[in-house]
């Protein structure tokens, strides 16, 4: 989304909402310069599928005193104290930079601050330290997602699937990213997988799957799927586009 004509020099707030995510908002402060701009990159964390935060499969154990520390950075970043939790998560980065656990936990804490670059040094040790590691991943994938980097969001993400097969989020958001790059069956393939490990959860995955449908060649099937979508969601102005661009066929 761009925003035009804003008065430079003034403090904004920007707030994000979807289904099935928390809500997201971001103080912003546009410079007193002409031509001012400021790009605010948001990642959103799933409504309903826990904090996110278990610990991953792999890694070194941690000392009691590392561990504490990381165990106060993770209530710290349930609570959105992101200050506070970095704080905790550098202790334990010092008593143990080699676990990929406090590594990808500072990632993710990056990442709730809006920090994108800093998030991805982390994220990419995690996963340098476990390659498997399925929250690093799904984390990293949907960045370079965001970023438009289809291929490679495409490869952790199938990563991420194959390290946890019911991971609906890495499902979904694979999906999405193979419609993008027009492969239509392997779209169709994980929004129907979302969908199933999902449930409600995943709903936005049908408007993934009724638009892979419709480029399939199976126009009432992806009308029902569109039609379904509205039903839970009347006045999401992409999926009456799609459901009219399915309909003109």
């Amino acid at each position: 989304w761009v925003f035009s004509d804003l008065m430079p020099g003034e403090e904004y707030v920007v707030k994000v909402e979807a289904p099935g995510f928390k809500t997201a908002q971001q103080f912003v402060e546009l410079p007193y310069v002409n031509n001012a701009s400021v790009r605010v990159d948001f990642y959103l964390v799933p409504e309903k599928s826990g904090n996110g935060l278990a610990k991953p499969a792999g890694g070194a154990i941690l000392a009691p005193r590392a561990q504490k520390e990381v165990q106060q950075g993770i209530k710290d970043l349930e609570a959105n104290k992101i200050s506070s939790a970095q704080k905790h998560l550098a202790k334990a980065l010092k008593m143990a930079p080699g676990n990929p656990l406090v590594n990808y936990l500072m990632g993710e804490s990056w990442l709730r601050a809006g920090k994108t670059n800093e998030a991805i040094r982390y994220l990419e040790n995690a996963l340098s330290l476990d390659p498997k590691q399925t929250q690093a991943l799904l984390a990293l994938g949907t960045v370079r997602y965001q970023q438009g980097d289809m291929a490679k969001a495409i490869e952790l993400l199938t990563r991420a699937v194959a390290s946890a097969p019911k991971l609906w989020e890495a499902h979904w958001l694979v999906g999405a990213a193979y419609l993008r790059e027009g492969n239509y069956r392997q779209a169709r393939e994980h929004a129907e997988a979302a969908l199933k490990y999902g449930k409600e959860q995943a709903d936005s995955s049908r408007l993934i799957l009724g638009v892979a449908l419709a480029r399939l060649g199976n126009k009432d099937e992806a009308l029902k799927t569109l039609d379904e979508y509205l039903k839970r969601h009347p006045g999401d102005r992409q999926a009456e586009e799609a459901r009219a661009l399915v309909e003109k066929s």
